[in-house]
Formats: structure tokens, C-alpha cells, sequence
């Protein structure tokens, strides 16, 4: 059997912060966003499934976190506060916003990347009330 490395809890909490966190979760959005604007019924179906499961690989990418931090203590706290301070801006390719492209979920929703600033402030919320939670700040005291 060939050997598999198992990550640290800190390089756990910090893929699960940016990979699930970030990116599922602005991948959820903007396909919830691209929905609202598709008709084709094969479009509207695999949007909406893409925008359910995307949002529940956040919401679990969070509870990794949170685990991560409970049983990880001061690291895995402190290697969140770094990998949150270099979350990346997320810009999306500007695409044209033509009837055609709308109806099949394809227009661009954030070429600003408005949204996506919004749900990176929103993450880095999250986290701090993570790490400032009494139960949560006791642990990491020792």
C-alpha cells in the first residue's frame, strides 16, 4: 500500500478556510446568482444543485475549522489568523451579459467582485468569533 501523508490540523483548518470556506461558498453564490437569471430547465436544475451542494461544503468546511481549532488549540488558531490575512481577492472573468448567455446561467454577476469582498469580510468574521469564543479562548490559553 503506498504511504498517504496525513495533513496537520493546521494546514487542515487553513485548506478547509480557503478551499471550502472561500471558494465553495463564493461558488455557491454565484451559482445562486447565475440561476436567477437562467431558463433553460437543464441549466436551472444543475445551478440549482450546484448552489445547495457548494453552500453545505462551506457550511462543513466551517465546522472543520471549528473542529480543527478545538482540538488543535494556539497552532491551529494561529495559523488561521495568518491564512486569513492572506485570503485572496476573487475576481471573476467579466463574460457579456447577452440574453443568450444569461438564459444558460453563463453572465457575469461579479465581474467587480463585490460580492466575493462581502463573503471574505464575512469568513474573516466568522473566524474571529471563532477564535474570540470564551470556550474556544480558554483552550488556546494553555
Amino acid at each position: 500500500m503506498p504511504r498517504v501523508s496525513v495533513p496537520s490540523l493546521s494546514t487542515l483548518a487553513t485548506d478547509s478556510l480557503r478551499d471550502g470556506m472561500l471558494n465553495e461558498g463564493y461558488a455557491a453564490w454565484l451559482a445562486d446568482r447565475q440561476l436567477q437569471g437562467a431558463t433553460e430547465p437543464e441549466v436551472v436544475n444543475t445551478l440549482r444543485t450546484i448552489a445547495r451542494d457548494e453552500a453545505n461544503h462551506a457550511q462543513l468546511s466551517f465546522e472543520i475549522v471549528a473542529w480543527c481549532v478545538s482540538v488543535g488549540g494556539r497552532d491551529v488558531a494561529d495559523a488561521l489568523v495568518a491564512a486569513v490575512g492572506e485570503l485572496p481577492l476573487m475576481r471573476e472573468a467579466a463574460s457579456a451579459t447577452e440574453p443568450e448567455l444569461m438564459r444558460h446561467g453563463l453572465a457575469s454577476v461579479d465581474p467587480e467582485g463585490i460580492a466575493a469582498d462581502d463573503l471574505r469580510r464575512r469568513i474573516v468574521d466568522r473566524v474571529n468569533a471563532l477564535l474570540a469564543d470564551e470556550s474556544v479562548a480558554m483552550s488556546l490559553r494553555f
